[in-house]
């Protein structure tokens, strides 16, 4: 298995301590978040690569419904491409075995609470990378990611768009190296939602989200206070 930094195992450490309290308290295994996919924010942070947080049931919104953003600080919309998995993925995995474990693709929207840059990549893991919420759309097995574009609308404006550039082989290998540093596996069934395709998008009590992805669908979201 690739070598690990040790600030982001012992992020991770603290970070799956949580995890583990929220399941005991039974809530459901969902998957699993890339955080910190910005190349400046990386180089910042000196790192080398993205990290990973987890996504429970207590975090999973169903789509078009509302979600209250009471209590954050500065509420951001990040779309994602989610892909789900038909079989575990272990560490050192190579492309192919990756792109195989794929079982379906689909939109998603991460809701995250980011009122400052992170200072250290210890502390963003701990809190679980600024995640408050996810919401996952229709998923597909008959559609890829090449030439998609990701579009992301508040109350019906377009505010941002971007190709939906996602390596999936290489980001389903990263976040089973990452658990398997902690002594934790990727499992068949596990969703990941693959990171901000776009700048993440600020947003306020009654805005509505929707967030676009081509062939993929598309998945929408209420905001309240």
């Amino acid at each position: 298995m690739p070598e690990v930094d040790p600030r982001i195992r012992e992020g991770l450490e603290r970070q799956f301590e949580g995890w583990r309290n929220l399941l005991d308290g039974g809530a459901e295994r969902v998957g699993w978040k890339i955080g910190l996919n910005v190349p400046a924010v990386q180089e910042k942070l000196g790192i080398e690569h993205s990290v990973i947080g987890f996504l429970t049931s207590s975090s999973l919104v169903e789509p078009g419904s509302t979600h209250s953003v009471g209590g954050m600080e500065k509420p951001l919309i990040e779309p994602e491409v989610a892909v789900t998995l038909r079989r575990d993925v272990e560490p050192d995995a190579a492309p192919d075995e990756a792109l195989a474990a794929i079982e379906s693709l689909g939109p998603a929207i991460e809701l995250v609470d980011l009122p400052a840059p992170p200072d250290g990549v210890g502390e963003a893991l701990a809190g679980n990378v600024f995640h408050r919420a996810v919401v996952l759309g229709p998923a597909r097995q008959d559609a890829a990611v090449g030439g998609i574009e990701a579009h992301v609308r508040v109350n019906g404006e377009e505010r941002d768009s971007a190709p939906a550039e996602v390596d999936l082989a290489a980001t389903i290998a990263l976040v089973a190296d990452l658990l398997g540093s902690v002594g934790e596996r990727l499992e068949a069934g596990d969703t990941i939602i693959c990171g901000s395709l776009t700048t993440p998008v600020p947003v306020a009590p009654g805005d509505r989200v929707e967030v676009e992805l081509g062939p993929l669908g598309s998945v929408e979201l209420a905001l309240a206070e």
